[in-house]
């Protein structure tokens, strides 16, 4: 089967590896898998990649100005959608400029797609704050993207309601999974003295790009409780905490965290893949406190899944997210009504060591379910649903 997906996110950013890691299952599977992405603002011509056996990796060049850049991008997503030959076209997201050019070029032309449906735009930031015609383009492209494809794949429990909601034709939901190797963790004891980190701290770890939805200030409350649990407290971030972490506190009503608090965080900076596993093994927990609104119910995020792999338990809010259904699944953490008890509940888990291992297993027991190949599987199974259906997507 040749299998085509049109991912906005610029290589190694977000929904990237949702699309890379599902593409690579799927061409270890013997299907040959193509993946052409953008965003970045290099390079400035096409940049092919064969990374393993059938699948291509294709960069769309960035010429002059976002704006621009965009357009030309805009323009080559019409020729594919209209003329690059595939059996399954899976269009990751249908808001952006380029993938909207896709998405009408389908409908004009009768060539179906399927739609991957991974965050709820309507409760983003660009939606809230946008002008009119902002919110009438995000709400239009979204809706009518999942209402006008042959299918759809989603992320979370709570987008497979809103496509139903929508009426979309055939839904399936994807979720991500742990790539096999990514994220192992390391032994404790020797991420520990690899990072230079007492045996004895109890170890907070916050990774991603950013703390959007007010995870910032959630985060800031929890390790106020917690200080005062375990005086031995160490936060891990790959993040500046002065320039990312408090900028809501800053901005907000809030004052300034005391810089005591401050002192419990530790900037890591990026950590490169290969080194995901060394953080998390020498961590007890992997912090996700999120506020109850629609766009942290949709999301799942890429992160979850790299504690899963690993091991390491995660400490969540009772939130109806993807990550709080895993916890609550497999045991594989805690979760609390607020900072506060997410806090005590840390704290417990941590002095009761066979509890933690008991988490610690079920992380493990996740990791194993959320494989890729069988996700693999379950997604090619949906595909000959969609072209059995006399569709050729």
């Amino acid at each position: 089967m040749r299998i085509l997906f049109l991912e906005p996110c610029p290589k190694g950013f977000g929904g990237y590896y949702r699309a890379y890691n599902t593409a690579s299952a799927l061409a270890g599977q013997g299907h040959a898998v193509t993946v052409i992405f953008f965003g970045s603002r290099e390079p400035r011509r096409w940049s092919t990649e064969l990374p393993e056996p059938n699948l291509t990796l294709i960069e769309l060049p960035t010429i002059g100005p976002p704006g621009l850049a965009k357009a030309i991008r805009a323009f080559i997503m019409m020729g594919v959608a209209a003329f690059w030959p595939r059996d399954v076209l899976h269009i990751f997201t249908s808001v952006h400029p380029e993938n909207v050019a896709a998405i009408l070029t389908c409908k004009i032309f009768f060539r179906q797609y399927i739609l991957d449906w991974d965050d709820f735009w309507q409760d983003t930031g660009y939606f809230r704050h946008g002008s009119r015609t902002v919110r009438w383009y995000l709400r239009t492209a979204e809706e009518k993207g999942a209402q006008w494809a042959t299918a759809v794949t989603v992320a979370s429990d709570f987008l497979l309601d809103q496509a139903r909601e929508l009426k979309c034709r055939q839904v399936h939901k994807l979720p991500n999974g742990c790539p096999n190797g990514y994220a192992q963790a390391i032994p404790r004891d020797e991420a520990r003295r690899v990072l230079q980190l007492p045996s004895e701290a109890l170890v907070l770890f916050a990774f991603g790009n950013g703390f959007a939805h007010g995870r910032a200030l959630l985060l800031l409350e929890c390790v106020h409780h917690l200080s005062s649990l375990s005086p031995s407290l160490t936060v891990l971030t790959n993040v500046d905490p002065m320039v990312h972490l408090w900028g809501a506190a800053r901005e907000g009503p809030h004052p300034p965290p005391p810089s005591e608090l401050c002192a419990r965080f530790r900037s890591v900076g990026h950590i490169p893949d290969r080194d995901i596993g060394l953080y998390l093994g020498a961590s007890d927990f992997a912090a996700f406190l999120v506020c109850d609104v629609p766009a942290e119910r949709s999301c799942s995020p890429i992160r979850i899944t790299a504690y899963l792999g690993g091991e390491c338990p995660i400490a969540t809010t009772n939130v109806p997210t993807e990550a709080r259904r895993l916890v609550a699944t497999y045991g594989c953490g805690v979760i609390g009504r607020d900072p506060a008890e997410v806090a005590q509940r840390i704290a417990a888990a941590y002095h009761d060591r066979a509890l933690w291992r008991n988490m610690k297993a079920g992380a493990c027991q996740a990791r194993e379910s959320l494989n890729y190949e069988a996700i693999a599987r379950e997604l090619l199974a949906f595909y000959g649903r969609v072209l059995g259906a006399g569709r050729k997507a």
